[in-house]
């Protein structure tokens, strides 16, 4: 497969979200800044998650590339790929469920869009944050 560039915007950091995560209890993240690329792992370096063969087409899988770490990967149409932080914004229960083209939290039910991350149900009243990702040789990678 040749190499595919997809990314998609990433809002804030995932070591960042897990150290609140810890601190808190809860997540507590907020946008780094409009338009500002940080790290969905720890370091700048794209990590790689798995084949992209993993993730059906319409749905999605989630990754936990390490410790308190925690990313969803999507496939909304054929040629897209997107990620997500894995942890819902209403109270950080972990997204690992995919009914109908969504994403969805396993603790209050809130829905998520797998194409971009907007809240499809609630309790969740914020978008999903969404990270860097490409294709590379057939693998998932993030930053």
């Amino acid at each position: 497969m040749a190499d595919v560039e997809l990314t998609a915007g990433c809002n804030a950091c995932l070591g960042r979200r897990a150290l609140l995560r810890g601190a808190a209890g809860v997540a507590v993240g907020a946008a780094v800044g409009a338009g500002t690329a940080s790290s969905a792992v720890a370091g700048a370096r794209w990590q790689t998650l798995g084949p992209l063969s993993d993730v059906s087409l319409g749905s999605g899988k989630y990754y936990e590339p390490g410790p308190g770490q925690r990313v969803v990967v999507t496939r909304p149409r054929r040629g897209e790929v997107r990620a997500f932080t894995g942890y819902c914004t209403h109270q950080a229960g972990q997204l690992e469920q995919f009914p109908a083209r969504l994403i969805q939290c396993s603790s209050h039910g809130s829905q998520f869009r797998i194409s971009n991350g907007t809240v499809a149900r609630g309790p969740a009243t914020r978008r999903l944050e969404r990270y860097e990702v490409r294709v590379r040789d057939g693998q998932i990678q993030v930053r």
